[in-house]
């Protein structure tokens, strides 16, 4: 019997987002809980009378929003989001999120308004710019990208709306529908649905604790069947480690010799003061480098930066993913009077005090977790016997908490059984120590325990 069946009646628009707006107010109303898990791709589109694309990219737009995750011989299943958490008299904690650490960005965003109110370029500034940004914007993005060690040259470097903006122009300059990218075996979701809406499979390869096994990424190589490599080396997320500079280069050294482009995701580097070589460095031919001001400096500044190297110059084309010349701005000045060096500096000096709480709390519940940079946001927890991942979700749920399963990173068949644990979004240390301990005391328990009585 299907599990699940949206209504789409009065609904308008493309069928696929009529049904990922259902399920998202069935989440949001409680029909769907946590952990529930859906109808598979055929049996929603035989129910609905669609075609299984259309229930693909339905799903696809659910997990991209956050709502499920998919886990290859499973299934999909709904996550847990804070916000859909039944409200009671207990304190809610969102552990889910691996959004930056807040700090002084108010103030710095008053400043700098301030200025721009009074500036004689404004007038430009709110006008549509180049396709790849202002020249002088490009230019700060530059030497923001050189207090980071990563080359970058300001006619090589493109501005886009975000993030995620960033990743999508990169996957439109390296592939096509049908295509496969190689990436570690366990990555970042959003980019999962980035490359599920475009028709692209994802080959997920063996990793340590150095990063990609140099043996699986020489096999897929010589495949011939990869047109890229994605991956997170510094900093990874969910696990939060980073490679070592030997893997790095021997990682680079197959990319150059089989000429496989390398997507390079730095958006949480900016951590690690002290850290190996990017590969943009190491192979400035192939590496299209990844970064993005919202999580270094202050969430609202919706800029990512994209440097290619020189034979993709000039050839993106439209204009879906142009960068607001007022956030390039407010960036330039944060990087020539220093305040872009001064936010970062506080979030790593924020990150540094959670993670030592969150370490204290979980060893003093006698639990392990993998290890992560003294700097992190987040941290990789492999459960205890007895408890899987997407129960553990769901039993945190109730209790008023938000994780995410280690299905939600998984390309293929999930091996591991753990779950990522956020720390950034609590205003205050202590609501950090609070919510850690709870969740902690739920974990050090059984699974039975925890289960709901129907």
């Amino acid at each position: 019997m299907m599990s699940w069946r949206p209504s789409l009646q009065g609904r308008r628009g493309p069928r696929y987002r009529a049904i990922a707006q259902a399920l998202a107010e069935d989440v949001e109303t409680g029909r769907l809980l946590p952990g529930q898990r859906l109808p598979t791709h055929r049996e929603l589109a035989f129910a609905l009378g669609v075609t299984i694309g259309t229930v693909t990219r339905a799903y696809a737009e659910a997990e991209r929003q956050g709502l499920t995750a998919g886990e290859v011989g499973r299934g999909t299943f709904v996550r847990t989001r804070f916000d859909t958490v039944q409200p009671s008299s207990e304190a809610h904690y969102e552990f889910g999120m691996n959004a930056p650490i807040g700090g002084s960005e108010a103030e710095c965003f008053s400043q700098a308004l301030h200025r721009l109110a009074e500036s004689p370029t404004l007038s430009e500034l709110c006008s549509y710019p180049d396709l790849a940004g202002l020249p002088e914007h490009r230019i700060a993005a530059c030497r923001l990208l050189a207090s980071l060690d990563v080359p970058a040259l300001p006619e090589r470097t493109m501005l886009t709306a975000g993030g995620g903006g960033a990743l999508s122009a990169a996957l439109d300059l390296l592939v096509r529908p049908g295509d496969t990218i190689a990436t570690e075996e366990l990555t970042y979701p959003n980019f999962k649905a980035l490359a599920r809406l475009r028709d692209v499979r994802l080959r997920g390869l063996a990793c340590d604790r150095d990063g990609i096994l140099v043996d699986a990424f020489a096999e897929a190589a010589a495949d011939g069947g990869i047109k890229a490599l994605y991956c997170i080396p510094t900093m990874h997320n969910p696990t939060g480690l980073t490679w070592s500079i030997e893997r790095r280069r021997a990682i680079a050294e197959i990319a150059q010799r089989h000429r496989i482009p390398i997507i390079e995701d730095d958006v949480y580097g900016f951590l690690v003061p002290e850290r190996p070589p990017s590969f943009v460095s190491l192979a400035p031919e192939l590496v299209l480098h990844v970064n993005a001001a919202s999580k270094s400096l202050a969430p609202a500044l919706r800029l990512g930066l994209l440097v290619v190297p020189q034979p993709f110059v000039g050839r993106l084309t439209g204009s879906h993913w142009i960068a607001s010349p007022l956030m390039a701005e407010i960036v330039r000045l944060w990087v020539e009077d220093g305040t872009a060096a001064r936010l970062m500096e506080e979030k790593r000096r924020e990150g540094a005090a959670r993670q030592a709480i969150v370490r204290r709390v979980l060893a003093q519940a006698g639990l392990r977790h993998a290890s992560s940079h003294a700097n992190a946001f987040h941290l990789w927890l492999p459960l205890p016997e007895g408890w899987r991942d997407n129960d553990a979700v769901a039993a945190a749920a109730r209790i008023g908490i938000a994780v995410n399963p280690a299905s939600a990173f998984a390309v293929g068949r999930s091996e591991h059984n753990a779950i990522r644990l956020c720390f950034s979004r609590p205003a205050e240390r202590e609501q950090v120590e609070r919510g850690v301990t709870k969740l902690a005391e739920l974990l050090a328990g059984s699974p039975e325990a925890a289960a709901p009585i129907v």
